[in-house]
């Protein structure tokens, strides 16, 4: 484009110049060539002109302006709720035995002896014994069995539907068992409770006796309370005006 501009610049001026400068041979042109040289140069400038501008209409259209991209929003997710555990609560232990009823004994069963009153019974006052089953089955360790016997009775509530314990009172437990030939030893250790009269303290011995004698290796049975023999204690009661 600069160069066809250039060109058409020489011309014009070139033209001119040969307009406004008298020819040698004709001093006084003719009124008639004056207008053929201004047409001339009124086409060239046209020319130059609609050059120029087709020029910049061109490069107008070349340009084309870019696209600025747009940001897209991100989405920021939304914390999720942590679950919050709750504990479970923890088991009470009770400290209670509650026998099972005679129907649901089974075989290798470690028993206890509760009382039935007024039956007419050999035991206490015309009572007879009951066996319940103390919910343990046997380890096959006599000592092991014994001790677990004995502090079921002692463990055991006061009554089991019509059925009495007369061992109820106190609170003894075994902290050792001897066995020799035949012969077993349980000393016992914490409370003791005089009977309330002659019915009971026998009813106590028997249901203590029966207990651990279920053993078949036991063939006597000789319970200790510290250092004093239960059968001792047990032969002073309320009801005899003599206390413990």
């Amino acid at each position: 484009m600069h160069k066809q501009l250039t060109l058409l610049s020489t011309i014009f001026f070139a033209l001119l110049i040969s307009a406004c400068t008298p020819s040698a041979a004709n001093t006084h042109p003719a009124a008639s060539a004056t207008p053929d040289i201004a047409a001339t140069i009124t086409q060239a400038a046209e020319t130059i002109y609609a050059g120029a501008t087709g020029t910049a209409l061109a490069l107008t259209s070349a340009v084309t302006p870019t696209q600025t991209p747009t940001n897209t929003p991100t989405v920021t997710p939304s914390p999720t709720a942590t679950q919050t555990l709750t504990p479970s609560p923890t088991p009470s232990l009770t400290p209670t035995v509650t026998p099972l009823p005679p129907g649901f004994i089974p075989e290798n069963a470690i028993v206890i002896y509760f009382v039935q009153t007024g039956t007419g019974g050999p035991i206490g006052c015309g009572d007879t014994l009951v066996k319940l089953w103390s919910g343990n089955l046997r380890t096959g360790d006599l000592k092991t069995d014994l001790t677990i016997a004995l502090n079921a009775l002692f463990r055991a509530g006061q009554y089991f539907g019509n059925l009495y314990n007369a061992t109820y009172p106190s609170n003894l437990y075994v902290v050792d068992v001897i066995h020799d030939n035949g012969e077993t030893h349980a000393i016992m250790d914490g409370s003791y409770v005089v009977p309330k009269d002659s019915c009971d303290a026998s009813r106590y011995q028997s249901q203590v006796q029966a207990t651990a004698r279920q053993f078949p290796e036991i063939r006597r049975f000789v319970p200790w309370v510290r250092d004093k023999l239960l059968e001792d204690l047990l032969a002073i009661y309320s009801d005899s005006g003599q206390d413990k």
